[in-house]
């Protein structure tokens, strides 16, 4: 065939079609050879069979740096790893800023992407792919559920995580306990330990429970002046998530705390 003819035929599918037997003759010169089509060529749909793939797209929380986050880093690695045991690609990974621009607003939909995986707190919204096709992990702020679900959602069994905790720190000896984290009425967290703690004849004072943000920067200074003005009524802190412990330890290392000798 011509080079015009050979070229169109290793695109994906689209304008400039070339006839079905035709391009699988191409198809089968390119796989008897081993030649690497460009991607360029391929398309974001195409594979190297020429055949349409299958395609994921991750949408990622504004408010947290998921990729730093020492949990969350093992929640993407382990959606990259499923995808390629299951012959998918991840087309592209956006936070939800990212979709206030146009090119890349446009890649989220059917064209592009079989699916969409919403990672972090984002819920899905209004497109083409369907509810059917989309799925929410979210382990943090607002997980929240209330009434019924139009997509698959996936979050952490926290009353559950909660109470072990408790029971684990109790089981160790210790009785004065402060909690850092964010408001009851954001998280489920708090409640299921307050509870956790009063099964156990213990509670937890509110003025050891300062409302905490979810980063070790936001976390650092409120885990500081609660550990200065309050640290003989404290010898165990549980915190919402591991970027708040890693304040809290900073914190107490500072102020010459001995983990957990002195603080668990």
């Amino acid at each position: 065939v011509s080079l015009a003819t050979a070229s169109r035929a290793l695109r994906a599918r689209g304008a400039f079609q070339v006839a079905q037997d035709t391009r699988d003759r191409v198809w089968s010169a390119v796989r008897e050879l081993g030649y690497e089509v460009p991607a360029t060529a391929l398309g974001s749909r195409s594979d190297l069979n020429g055949e349409t793939s299958r395609c994921v797209g991750l949408i990622l929380d504004n408010d947290h740096d998921l990729y730093a986050a020492p949990f969350w880093m093992r929640v993407l690695a382990g959606i990259e790893q499923e995808l390629v045991r299951h012959r998918y690609h991840l087309l592209f990974s956006f936070t939800v800023n990212d979709l206030q621009h146009e090119h890349k607003r446009q890649l989220v939909n059917s064209k592009h992407v079989d699916g969409l995986i919403f990672a972090g707190g984002t819920r899905p919204f209004e497109n083409d792919i369907g509810a059917d096709r989309s799925v929410t992990i979210d382990f943090g702020d607002g997980a929240w559920v209330d009434g019924e679900l139009c997509y698959d959602y996936i979050g952490m069994e926290k009353r559950r995580a909660m109470y072990e905790v408790a029971d684990h720190l109790v089981g160790l000896g210790r009785r004065r306990f402060a909690y850092l984290g964010p408001a009851v009425t954001r998280d489920e967290r708090p409640v299921a330990f307050y509870q956790r703690l009063a099964s156990h004849g213990l509670t937890a004072p509110p003025e050891n429970c300062p409302i905490t943000p979810w980063t070790t920067d936001g976390a650092y200074p409120i885990a500081l002046d609660l550990l200065t003005r309050r640290r003989t009524e404290i010898d165990a802190v549980v915190c919402a998530c591991d970027p708040i412990a890693v304040g809290v330890i900073r914190a107490a290392k500072e102020l010459g705390l001995r983990l957990p000798e002195d603080l668990a």
